[in-house]
């Protein structure tokens, strides 16, 4: 079995996404829970968005096939997600708009896409190195889900790295959920310091490791007074000069955000 229609293309993986879409639908981003962040897929109004280890332009085929195709095990993270398809054709976009490939045209329907990386041993932020296979086939509406795991991207393989002896710990899209609910507090170079809505202090951080997985760590007061200063300069953003590094360095902590993101330097 061969795809019926397919193009190659590079599109430019802004905010580390790009998305495979309905040219004439009105887009709506993926909100990049965490949940979407670690499975690297993430479903819009018009689009699905497919998370990427660069912030760089990155080679894409897309194939449009008649039914489900096999599986390949030739590639390192595999996901699958539904794409509603109304126009009469799919194509490919970033954050930034529609990509320059002339769309492919298809039946409206709803399609499974199926989104196949390679290269992800080697790729980096700013070098890319990874590429995209998608992969979309007539298939009723399902939810997000990862057919194999990249080692790196994988969350069972995460693991924490407290800094204190309490050493109370919550890792990746738990960590980046909890997060979303709590009021930042200061900051030192890639973790932020956060309280959460029952008073209690938390350090968000990037664990070091191949996927940047998040690690939320409680802190009692005087850890966190040790790490961050006095607690009467905590929530006060820093002059001029400091508040540029500060939102980078919290963007490169979260990763990602819903739609459009500060740019990389």
């Amino acid at each position: 079995m061969e795809p019926s229609r397919a193009v190659d293309a590079e599109v430019y993986a802004s905010h580390f996404q790009f998305y495979v879409v309905d040219p004439e639908a009105d887009w709506d981003p993926p909100d990049w829970n965490g949940v979407e962040l670690e499975q690297h897929v993430g479903v819009g109004t018009g689009l699905v968005g497919i998370g990427t280890a660069a912030y760089e332009v990155v080679p894409v085929r897309l194939e449009v096939w008649p039914d489900e195709p096999p599986l390949d095990d030739g590639w390192d993270h595999v996901v699958e997600a539904s794409l509603e398809v109304r126009s009469g054709r799919v194509g490919l976009g970033s954050v930034d708009g529609l990509d320059d490939v002339e769309p492919i045209p298809v039946e409206p329907a709803t399609y499974r896409v199926r989104s196949s990386a390679a290269g992800l041993d080697g790729a980096t932020e700013m070098d890319a190195g990874d590429s995209y296979r998608l992969q979309l086939w007539p298939a009723p509406a399902a939810a997000p889900a990862v057919i194999r795991w990249w080692p790196g991207w994988d969350p069972a393989r995460a693991t924490p790295r407290p800094t204190t002896a309490a050493g109370h710990v919550v890792l990746g899209a738990d960590a980046h959920e909890a997060r979303a609910t709590m009021r930042w507090l200061a900051s030192r170079g890639q973790a932020h310091l956060f309280r959460g809505c029952e008073g209690t202090l938390w350090e968000h951080s990037t664990l070091p490791d191949r996927a940047g997985t998040p690690q939320l760590e409680r802190l009692d007061a005087a850890e966190a007074e040790r790490r961050y200063g006095g607690s009467g300069s905590w929530g006060r953003l820093p002059g001029a000069p400091g508040v540029g590094t500060m939102a980078r360095s919290m963007w490169r902590t979260l990763r990602r955000g819903r739609g459009r993101r500060p740019e990389a330097d």
